[in-house]
């Protein structure tokens, strides 16, 4: 009662030919308060899985009454697309984009690293950076980002231990001398229900953009694509980071075509469409 009074309040001129856009999953009463405008309904997590009482079962029902009259609903990934159809057929994939283009490094220098771009925390596999680390000591693992207060001190005890670790604090794309990475890594922990839904991550398109080809794990449902290689085990994940190196040069022209069809105006198009058939 409380949200629906804000809301009222803050849009009371609203038009009938102006548009919601909605990211809450439990804004249900959403429909009362705008009966004439298009609403739009973005789900950008896996809020049932996330949900911690009774098996998400009431963040469902929130959802289903959310989706059954939202005009459309944007999904960031295919799981959530799959879930979102269950009770509408206006569900959409709506991934991410990047702010550039196709910016890769020109260096023909040797590159034998690979870039770690993350927040690390409890639902990174830490073991499959020790089994790369033990298993293919030509490459260097860059961390980039800051390291969760409660993991800091095991990966502080691997970065003494393994001189192909390094550890750099937060730093964005433009500040990292991109010369020195072959990929990109997300080397998550396996059955991660949120992980699991992530079809694109927010830091994809921008790494991609780089030149960098992804490496992933714990991820069964990410995009599919030529410069994307999902490892289904720590060897394979070592294959996949080896073909990565071998083939970088050649995987740039599929690259560059992925990261130019996800700029933003490609995402405006389809958010134009989507609401002209709304």
């Amino acid at each position: 009662i409380y949200e629906s009074n804000q809301i009222s309040r803050s849009l009371f001129n609203l038009s009938d030919n102006d548009i919601v856009v909605n990211f809450n999953y439990d804004y249900y009463f959403l429909r009362n308060l705008f009966p004439n405008n298009k609403i739009i309904t973005v789900i950008n997590d896996d809020f049932i899985a996330q949900a911690r009482f009774f098996k998400g079962k009431h963040v469902q029902k929130s959802l289903e009454k959310l989706c059954s009259f939202s005009d459309a609903v944007l999904t960031v990934s295919y799981p959530l697309l799959k879930q979102a159809s269950q009770w509408t057929d206006k569900a959409f994939l709506f991934l991410p984009w990047t702010k550039t283009g196709y910016e890769p490094s020109k260096s023909n220098t040797n590159r034998n690293a690979l870039l770690l771009w993350a927040h690390i925390d409890k639902r990174v596999d830490l073991d499959l950076l020790v089994y790369i680390l033990e298993n293919l000591k030509n490459y260097e693992i860059h961390i980039v980002g800051p390291i969760t207060h409660n993991l800091n001190e095991k990966i502080q005890l691997l970065n003494l231990k393994y001189k192909n670790l390094l550890l750099f604090p937060s730093a964005s794309l433009d500040k990292l001398n991109m010369d020195h990475y072959f990929c990109s890594i997300i080397p998550y922990k396996s059955k991660v229900a949120d992980i699991e839904a992530v079809t694109a991550s927010n830091k994809t398109f921008q790494l991609m953009s780089r030149g960098l080809p992804l490496v992933t794990f714990g991820m069964p449902y990410f995009l599919e694509h030529k410069a994307i290689f999902k490892a289904e085990s720590y060897q394979d994940f070592c294959e996949k980071l080896d073909i990565s190196y071998h083939e970088f040069s050649s995987l740039q022209k599929d690259i560059e075509e992925l990261v130019m069809l996800n700029q933003p105006f490609q995402r405006y198009s389809q958010l134009v469409d989507i609401i002209s058939k709304g």
